[in-house]
């Protein structure tokens, strides 16, 4: 399974305060530079190959030794179980490590086309954060979900066996690899235009003369291993007491790791609004024109480019002047 995630959200970027402000302190009247990288990240995920762990005992059964023993019964039971995406998202969004690496990417990107690029400052950059990803990055906060489980257990036990039998939670070892698969940025800027009248709104890199967009470096760099506990559902382990020991002690727990190499999935760029649009939202053309809170899909339905609405607007701005 595979799942994946851009940092910072899209809707956050419609602020202006998520941007970095090339302007340097400047008063936020006077500011007229923004900047910013996203990373796209996916968590691959799989099982392990060890075997099912023991959990709490839920149930017993036992019937008089020599006497057979028939029933049909259910039970409703709740569990806690990790809500993996939203932790790891989460403290990806919080993270220092991923904001310092973000901030250390404006300044090997510069105002640049990814052509211009060196790749070795690309490679640099990239090194320093995987090195130094699973020493640094923590999960703080656990997201749980409580759910409540019902099961029909059938149980017959013969007059010969004289156990305890006992139903209990069963447990799998999951595997998640977080790979950084794509970063794309953008500089916005506002510049007086040729009549000195009023501040434009000017993006870089620009588009390619086929309109298709060269703010996006493909990456693909495993950055860690987590490993956690995953229930199995519509699961029943009816075992001998005696054979049962609590092998799970904490189904809250993850663990992370560093991570030397990964069986990366490549895929295409991830279907999110582009910077260009959520660009348009954060920075209207004229400064003043602002809206309240975006979703993701109205953030789709914004075009990547204003090149008609500005050749309108340049003729009206003309017909004013005049």
């Amino acid at each position: 399974m595979r799942l994946e995630f851009s940092i910072p959200f899209s809707t956050e970027l419609t602020e202006e305060d998520t941007w970095i402000d090339v302007d340097n302190g400047r008063q936020k009247a006077q500011k007229t530079k923004f900047f910013i990288a996203r990373c796209h990240f996916a968590l691959q995920i799989k099982q392990s190959s060890d075997p099912i762990s023991y959990g709490n005992i839920i149930a017993a059964f036992e019937a008089p030794e020599g006497v057979s023993h028939g029933k049909i019964r259910s039970l409703e039971y709740e569990h806690r179980e990790i809500n993996f995406e939203k932790t790891v998202s989460q403290a990806l969004m919080k993270s220092d490590h991923v904001h310092k690496f973000i901030s250390e990417l404006s300044g090997v990107l510069g105002v640049k086309n990814v052509s211009q690029i060196e790749v070795k400052d690309r490679e640099e950059v990239l090194t320093k954060l995987s090195s130094t990803f699973s020493k640094e990055f923590s999960l703080e906060r656990t997201s749980i979900n409580t759910v409540t489980e019902s099961v029909s257990l059938s149980t017959d036990i013969h007059n010969t066996v004289n156990k305890r039998l006992v139903f209990v939670e069963g447990f799998k070892r999951i595997e998640a690899d977080l790979v950084l698969t794509y970063i794309d940025y953008i500089y916005v800027s506002y510049k007086t235009n040729m009549f000195g009248m009023r501040k434009v709104r000017k993006k870089v890199p620009s588009f390619n003369s086929d309109g298709s967009k060269r703010n996006i470096i493909k990456i693909d760099k495993p950055l860690s291993k987590f490993s956690y506990w995953q229930q199995m559902k519509n699961s029943s382990l009816v075992i001998p007491e005696g054979q049962w020991t609590l092998q799970v002690n904490d189904p809250e727990e993850i663990i992370i790791q560093s991570i030397n190499q990964s069986d990366v999935v490549g895929r295409g760029f991830p279907k999110v609004p582009s910077l260009y649009q959520i660009s348009n939202a954060a920075f209207p053309l004229k400064w003043i024109k602002r809206r309240g809170d975006w979703t993701e899909d109205d953030l789709i339905k914004i075009e990547d480019s204003d090149s008609k609405k500005r050749a309108i607007r340049f003729r009206r701005d003309t017909h004013d002047q005049f």
